[in-house]
């Protein structure tokens, strides 16, 4: 029974990251800014939920139904989709955060600064979609190693 437990409260936690993931990739997540006293003073913010954040909300998305799926119907299965959700969720969010930008565009031609900074949303996304792998891949190993909820426990030998 507690391996049971063990198991519904890593799916949870996936849930609750892919969810959580789904919030973050509403913030922005890259800053530009030109500021040069009294001249120029822009800045901007971008988020990812376009290109790679917008698959990215979708794998979180899916994750979150098939997670919660599987904490209502109770049945050991669908552990390796939720792991291969999650590792996509990954590699989409590590894509974002590496292809994301902002841009500053400033109507004095002798000014082109650009300074790009990632902000702490991107870095919050990542982590969330890494706890989330992580937590899909207890079912799996346990699963895998035969320790599925209702299987027989292995027997010493008599």
């Amino acid at each position: 029974m507690r391996h049971l437990d063990a198991i519904r409260s890593a799916t949870a936690v996936t849930v609750a990251a892919a969810v959580l993931l789904l919030l973050d990739l509403l913030l922005p997540w890259h800053r530009a800014a030109v500021e040069m006293s009294g001249v120029v003073d822009r800045s901007t913010t971008s988020g990812i939920v376009t290109g790679w954040g917008t698959l990215a909300a979708v794998l979180a998305l899916v994750t979150a139904v098939v997670g919660v799926q599987r904490m209502r119907s109770g049945s050991p299965g669908r552990s390796r989709s939720l792991v291969v959700l999650a590792l996509g969720m990954v590699a989409t969010t590590g894509l974002g955060l590496l292809a994301g930008h902002a841009d500053v565009e400033v109507a004095q031609p002798t000014v082109s600064i650009v300074v790009d900074t990632t902000l702490w949303a991107a870095w919050t996304g990542l982590g969330l979609a890494l706890i989330s792998a992580v937590a899909a891949l207890v079912p799996f190993v346990a699963e895998t190693r035969g320790q599925a909820p209702g299987a027989a426990a292995p027997r010493a030998p008599a």
